[in-house]
């Protein structure tokens, strides 16, 4: 507890605003995902398995995303299972520009070696700017037969001949295509480009 005495001339403060400020700083990323969880637009049947990855986050997975965009990586590996082993999800922030693609690929079969993950990439006319893994470890098993760590590969490009994506008409099928070059249903060669086009 703490006392402050100001001079009787100075600024009257909002004492409202500045506890709801103090209160604000005092809510974890833990605190803020179960929020989100419990107010956010997330299907109710869903919660219940989102809840098993309370605390499942590194530090540097929570450093460099939010809990909104947590609850969007949990149900991507909602979706994980032993035949479906790998997902990805393009998307793009806003501050990027057209030529910008940003993918998280999901793992249910342990992390995924940069260089396997890069040639199907340029493949497809990208040049791969930067990855980052992060293990994603649930307190219990959110299906039958799941890991004890899930992966997620946060990979950022752009085109490499600086051409703009319009990623509302082809991220589906860009996602798709790597899954199926990844799990060999599908030729890992340059014709791949024309999956952006």
């Amino acid at each position: 507890h703490f006392q402050i005495s100001l001079p009787e001339k100075g600024p009257d403060p909002d004492t409202a605003a500045l506890e709801a400020e103090i209160a604000q700083m005092s809510v974890t990323w833990d605190d803020a995902f179960r929020s989100e969880l419990s107010t956010g637009d997330v299907p109710s049947e869903a919660v219940s398995k989102a809840l098993l990855f309370r605390g499942a986050f590194t530090a540097g997975y929570r450093e460099t995303f939010t809990p909104q965009e947590a609850i969007l990586d949990v149900a991507e590996l909602a979706e994980l299972d032993a035949d479906k082993n790998i997902r990805m999800r393009a998307y793009r922030l806003d501050s990027d520009d057209e030529t910008v693609l940003r993918a998280k690929i999901y793992s249910r079969n342990g992390s995924i070696p940069l260089s396997d993950c890069v040639p199907i990439l340029e493949n497809m006319g990208l040049f791969v700017q930067f990855e980052t893994g992060y293990s994603v470890r649930p307190e219990a098993s959110p299906v039958a037969d799941a890991p004890d760590t899930y992966w997620i590969h946060a990979v950022s490009m752009h085109t490499r001949e600086g051409q703009a994506i319009d990623l509302k008409t082809v991220g589906e099928r860009f996602e798709q295509a790597f899954v199926d070059v990844w799990r060999g249903r599908a030729e890992n060669d340059g014709f791949n480009a024309l999956v952006l086009s």
